[in-house]
């Protein structure tokens, strides 16, 4: 009878003990849910939508906002998903500003690319490229020039 008593005690304590368990781990598993669904909302926030690909060319306003801050791949990246729709710098002179930066941009990154691999002669033919979209930038030239110091400041990067 005392075995029987202590039998059910042990296992009164052992469902209290499980049924504790089973409440830490049920609001761990919640908190961890609450974690990751902040993380997703993050990232569909700060992920920017690709414009062009989606909902039809990119306008050269979004475009000219992205150059200002600085994302100059993605208004690369705009380009040619504009292009690809049918929407060119000599269709609408609005987007003569934001290909031309492109084209600088692209021209710059093959010729650091190709000079730092030491490779001259085929960095000669982007230089040129880089120059004629200089001229045409005219007074947005000052944009080529943080274009330069962009990938001046990523070359001479070495952790």
């Amino acid at each position: 009878m005392a075995d029987k008593k202590a039998d059910k005690k042990t296992d009164i304590n052992n469902d209290r003990k499980t049924a504790r368990r089973n409440t830490i781990l049920n609001i761990v598993i919640v908190i961890l849910t609450f974690i990751l669904f902040c993380f997703v909302i993050a990232v569909v926030i700060n992920t920017k939508p690709r414009v062009g690909t989606l909902y039809g060319p990119a306008s050269a306003n979004s475009m000219i906002r992205v150059l200002e801050m600085g994302r100059y791949n993605e208004v690369l990246q705009d380009k040619y998903s504009n292009i690809m729709q049918g929407t060119t710098a000599e269709s609408n002179s609005e987007y003569a500003i934001p290909y031309t930066v492109a084209e600088y941009y692209e021209a710059a990154v093959n010729y650091n690319g190709y000079l730092a691999a030491g490779n001259d002669t085929d960095a000669a033919p982007f230089k040129k490229a880089m120059d004629g979209s200089r001229n045409a930038l005219g007074d947005y030239s000052y944009i080529a020039d943080d274009i330069d110091d962009l990938l001046a400041a990523a070359t001479t990067y070495n952790p």
